[in-house]
């Protein structure tokens, strides 16, 4: 580290140079298992810290990194002006993720490979592969054969918290005037789709759409009340799975003795003085 510093701080009263060489990294954005490119995306190149080399460069040199730019149309970009050394690229677009789960199997929303430019050539050109996200839809129905609109409908993965299984919502969206829903972007992997909605202090969860005095239970694909009965939902990269209705289970006047929610207390009065 005093190393470092002291050649760091002996370059500090040196005038900014210009590199003698430099060089150009270049890549394409390529979406997995098609053959699309994909356009737009944020494309980023900084300086791989753990070489000592390429830090004492870029500070010679006064470059700036990270440095950005998005990829055109056929999902191409180029960093110019690079000098010799090692680099991390990183590239990230809304609606797509890594390949893999990270460590702690969490899907990612960017995708990182390391660039080595030698003293003599340009960086060879890269590919950076990320999953396309899928799309889910459907349509919400009450009684009847009833579309329902402005209800929401969110997709869940589940995880682990203290030996207790729970729900974590993905995606969320409220069904259009014809009780139309699309929830966008979604991971590749299995999900529980349902309707949610607030809960009472007690008692079920109770779903008022505001169109008709018929009040509903919270219920997942395809008419179930809870995960343990709900059929899921599985999407691979790219997919646009249709038909995902939801039949609303009605609320039976037993389900209704504790709705609505009783108003809240009155504040405190103030202590007398």
């Amino acid at each position: 580290m005093r190393l470092l510093l002291l050649t760091l701080s002996m370059l500090m009263v040196q005038a900014a140079q210009t590199p003698p060489v430099t060089h150009t990294i270049r890549g394409v954005v390529a979406s997995i298992g098609t053959p699309d490119a994909v356009p737009d995306a944020e494309v980023s190149v900084g300086i791989d810290k753990s070489d000592l080399d390429t830090v004492i460069a870029a500070f010679k040199y006064n470059q700036k990194y990270p440095m950005r730019t998005t990829s055109d149309g056929s999902g191409h970009f180029s960093f110019g002006g690079i000098v010799s050394g090692k680099f991390i690229v990183t590239v990230q677009h809304d609606g797509f993720f890594a390949k893999t789960p990270d460590a702690k199997g969490s899907i990612r929303d960017s995708v990182s490979v390391p660039v080595t430019v030698a003293a003599d050539q340009d960086g060879s050109e890269i590919s950076l592969d990320m999953l396309a996200g899928a799309v889910v839809a459907g349509r919400v129905f009450g009684v009847n054969g009833q579309t329902l609109p402005r209800v929401t409908v969110q997709a869940y993965t589940p995880y682990t918290e203290s030996g207790v299984q729970k729900l974590k919502p993905v995606a969320s969206r409220d069904t259009n005037d014809e009780g139309v829903y699309r929830l966008f972007w979604l991971p590749p992997g299995e999900y529980f789709v349902g309707v949610s909605a607030d809960s009472p202090p007690q008692g079920p969860v109770i779903i008022g759409t505001g169109i008709s005095t018929q009040l509903y239970l919270k219920t997942f694909y395809p008419n179930a009340a809870d995960e343990s009965t709900s059929t899921r939902v599985s999407v691979k990269s790219g997919d646009d799975v249709t038909s995902i209705d939801i039949n609303l289970r009605p609320a039976a006047p037993n389900d209704l003795r504790n709705w609505p929610p009783p108003p809240p207390p009155p504040p405190l009065a103030p202590p007398a003085q």
